[in-house]
């Protein structure tokens, strides 16, 4: 059984998990689990509500919230559109970084 599939067997029947919790109750490596989390948090299928030293309270993501999430692009969104931007246009122009 894999992290990932462990923790949606957790959520099944619990609204929040801690790696913890799971690895005991599941018997499986922490630390496998621990990072299918992180990896679950990166994607957005999972929220982290409580922070702390090795033992973070996870909850999955509500439809809203993917909703907004949106799919991960790997691309700065901010960046983009400031770069993109009359004003920065203007400056990189002087800097020779882009062209008139």
């Amino acid at each position: 059984m894999t992290g990932r599939q462990a923790i949606l067997i957790w959520l099944q029947t619990h609204d929040t998990f801690r790696t913890d919790e799971i690895a005991e109750a599941l018997n499986i490596e922490r630390s496998v689990v621990t990072s299918a989390a992180q990896a679950m948090t990166r994607n957005g299928e999972a929220v982290v509500i409580h922070r702390k030293w090795r033992s973070n309270t996870y909850r999955a993501t509500t439809a809203e919230e993917k909703a907004v999430i949106g799919p991960d692009t790997g691309i700065n969104v901010i960046c983009a559109e400031c770069r993109n931007s009359p004003v920065m246009k203007r400056i990189l122009t002087v800097y020779g970084r882009a062209s008139a």
